[in-house]
């Protein structure tokens, strides 16, 4: 029951007061009883019939200090003992709005001592138990050596307990002389010993009859279906590691021939799993066998597990037809990409390989597309081949790859056919186009190359003009390049001489060019223009100027061509070509331009080693250009 606002205030304080009072008050010291050290029963237990019950009254303090009607029913408490112990038990009742948070007991044969309203406040009644948590029921045990009853076997009992909603509650019906408070337990305890349980009547055992357990195996293996049929065939080996499950929940793994088994197994039926191996696929693939169910020693409980591959190359297709030929070689490093039941990619390998393996065969759908390489062209160039559709297990799935290119060279074209002959010289940075693009320019050997072509194309291929020549017959020119077999463009050049009309040069005649020979043929200095040493230089660098004829060993025979005489035009050009040599040798040249003055000197030379090539008019009229040219003094040049 719920106190006042009132009677709680009241009751907080007086029972702080008794407390700090009575933990001072030595009075009882004689009277303190222990708990038993060994308690027989413990407050779960019932409580024995026959036992003492007072009740448990809640607010049971100083009746002058309460609120009327503040009194109310929290329990009961119960009293017994056996022939060890006394036992004092508080219950709460059913419904009641608290438990209990400590208790306190005191017995003894008389109230003579308590004489005054503190001498029994709960701290001063010995046998004190804490309970945390809270409890509804609590049993205090005292040992009867610590207990003295009265001469008549009587006990005076004061027993008290605290509450969780701050009441204090008494047990008892009887007031003590002091007024304070008002309720103790008097009276003689009754013996008591807990009920017994009694011990379920013993059945006699019924004899049985044992019967011996026959144990079986389930075996089997697991292996490698090349053919897909589900069914293990000569040849096809054993996949270790695998693991095998039974429906019992045991578990195994394969050995390394492919099989397992499971022992002591009783005659019924059980269900065994293969669990796969990564990279393989259950057999056959599109109407895979993962369990059996079989009943014991069944044996060849077999699984088979299989992969495809799809696998080919990347090669050269020299002939561009598609088709991986003998002796075409690999390309490397084209991504494969394989999509469909599976996903994947991967570079082809340095001999052109590539595979794709751990492929679930059957009615499963692949295809595979070959990525593009700079520089390479799929073949077929008109229909490239760039991807292939099928099931797995598929070799020999092979993508073709190719190019083509344009080569050639420019040369000088002495006999202005347009065709290079062997002999005539290769020149060396003039600028070439394909399609107008980019120029590329001829290297040290007067070629060039535009590689890295898609065949079965025609291209136009084009030579810049160059400042002082002209082009010996076209500027440009097609090519068709195929299977692998350059399309040649060869460009021929002349010296345009209408571009050297007008342009100075500083050439000396041959009359002073004979006379300093001369000069220094003697030995003598007097007069000269030109030292001695300068001049052998002159004369060795002709040895190797460009064509033999005037490959003249010394002064002497560079001196015996300045004095020919006569009206053979052969002597003459001659005559008037060493004469230009020994300019060019002294740095005139013709505009500035030291390669136009090269192969207009070339011209003459080609003209005396090969004179039958040239009639008698063109011979001189070549000589009389020379012969202006030796005559320029520094001036320009007209002929």
């Amino acid at each position: 029951m719920k106190k006042s606002v009132f009677g709680r205030l009241a009751l907080a304080a007086t029972v702080l007061v008794v407390f700090l009072y009575s933990c001072a008050n030595p009075m009882l010291g004689t009277t303190n009883l222990e708990l038993a050290s060994s308690k027989a029963l413990t407050a779960a237990d019932p409580v024995p019939a026959g036992a003492l019950e007072a009740p448990l009254t809640a607010g049971a303090g100083n009746l002058a200090n309460v609120v009327p009607g503040d009194l109310g029913n929290a329990g009961s408490v119960f009293v017994w003992k056996d022939s060890t112990n006394l036992y004092v038990k508080y219950v709460i009742k059913s419904g009641y709005d608290a438990q209990i948070s400590s208790t306190h007991v005191w017995a003894g044969p008389s109230m003579s001592g308590f004489t005054t309203q503190n001498d029994f406040a709960p701290g001063q009644l010995g046998n004190t138990a804490t309970y945390s948590p809270a409890v509804s029921s609590a049993l205090v045990t005292i040992s009867l050596a610590d207990v003295t009853f009265a001469a008549d076997g009587s006990l005076f009992l004061l027993t008290h307990a605290s509450l969780t909603n701050s009441e204090t509650a008494w047990a008892g019906t009887l007031s003590i002389i002091v007024s304070r408070w008002n309720f103790y337990i008097h009276g003689t305890i009754p013996t008591l010993e807990p009920p017994v349980t009694p011990e379920p009547p013993v059945v006699p055992e019924t004899p049985t009859t044992t019967v011996p357990v026959v144990y079986q195996n389930i075996s089997g293996f697991v292996f490698h279906d090349y053919n897909n049929n589900g069914v293990k065939d000569s040849g096809e080996p054993g996949l270790a590691d695998v693991e095998v499950s039974l429906s019992t929940g045991a578990v195994t793994t394969t050995g390394s021939n492919g099989e397992y088994s499971f022992g002591g197994l009783l005659a019924q039926s059980y269900t065994v799993t293969s669990g796969g191996k990564t990279g393989f696929f259950p057999t056959e693939y599109d109407s895979p066998v993962t369990s059996r169910t079989v009943t014991a020693s069944a044996t060849e409980v077999n699984f088979g597990l299989s992969f495809e591959t799809i696998s080919g190359f990347t090669f050269r297709d020299y002939d561009a037809d598609g088709v991986k030929d003998a002796g075409e070689p690999a390309v490397s490093g084209v991504t494969l990409t394989l999509s469909g039941a599976a996903s994947a990619s991967t570079p082809s390998a340095a001999d052109g390989s590539y595979s794709f393996a751990g492929l679930k065969g059957g009615s499963a759908a692949y295809a595979v597309t070959a990525g593009n390489l700079t520089g390479e062209f799929h073949t077929p160039y008109l229909a490239p081949v760039t991807s292939w559709n099928g099931g797995a297990s598929a070799a020999n799935v092979n993508f073709g790859f190719s190019h083509e290119s344009v080569t050639g060279v420019v040369f000088y074209d002495a006999n202005h056919n347009d065709v290079y002959n062997a002999g005539e010289p290769l020149l060396q940075g003039f600028a070439v186009r394909l399609d107008n693009g980019s120029p590329v320019y001829t290297d040290a050997n007067g070629a060039y190359t535009f590689d890295n072509l898609m065949g079965a194309s025609t291209y136009t291929v084009s030579a810049d003009d160059k400042t002082g020549f002209v082009h010996s017959v076209a500027s440009s020119r097609t090519a068709t390049p195929v299977n692998s077999q350059p399309a040649v463009a060869n460009f021929g050049f002349a010296v345009d001489y209408s571009a050297l009309l007008g342009k100075t040069a500083n050439g000396f005649t041959i009359g002073y060019w004979k006379t300093n020979i001369d000069k220094a043929i003697a030995g003598t200095t007097k007069g000269v223009q030109v030292s001695a040493s300068t001049l052998n230089g002159y004369v060795a660098n002709l040895g190797s100027f460009q064509l033999f004829p005037l490959n003249v060993a010394n002064l002497s025979a560079a001196s015996a061509i300045l004095s020919k005489t006569g009206s053979v035009p052969t002597d003459l050009l001659a005559k008037q070509l060493m004469g230009s040599e020994l300019n060019y040798q002294n740095g005139a040249f013709i505009g500035g331009n030291a390669l136009v003055t090269y192969f207009f000197l070339y011209d003459g030379e080609y003209m005396l080693a090969n004179p039958g090539s040239f009639t008698s008019t063109q011979l001189l009229a070549q000589k009389d250009k020379y012969d202006a040219y030796n005559n320029t003094h520094g001036g320009a040049l007209f002929f």
